[in-house]
């Protein structure tokens, strides 16, 4: 698919911001984004990088060339972006680091 023409930026006013979740006093930044995406209202719409929080079992794909892929992106079908991952799902975008141009990505739900 070509990259569109034109600006594909986000315009300057926009409501989507990176917020860090910093380790909470014997926590992990994942458990602070799990309070944050859990609270009532929350329109979080994913993490970037870290670890990603499956919702069954750990499938971190390998590359052709048998790396284990890195992790990048958790997409949230529950924080308002209006993507389906088939009814309260994810979505996981992996990279190899050996390659460095090779991604997967896949999704899992509830």
């Amino acid at each position: 698919m070509p990259v569109p023409e034109g600006n594909t930026l986000l315009p300057e006013d926009t409501p989507i911001q990176l917020v860090a979740y910093p380790a909470d006093s014997g926590g992990t930044p994942d458990d602070s984004y799990c309070e944050a995406f859990d609270a009532p209202g929350s329109e979080a719409l994913g993490k970037v990088g870290g670890t990603p929080l499956w919702i069954q079992n750990d499938e971190t794909p390998a590359c052709a060339c048998g790396t284990r892929m890195s992790f990048i992106v958790q997409l949230e079908e529950r924080g308002g972006g209006g993507i389906n991952f088939g009814g309260g799902g994810a979505g996981y975008a992996f990279i190899c680091g050996v390659c460095r141009d090779r991604a997967k990505f896949l999704w899992q739900c509830a």
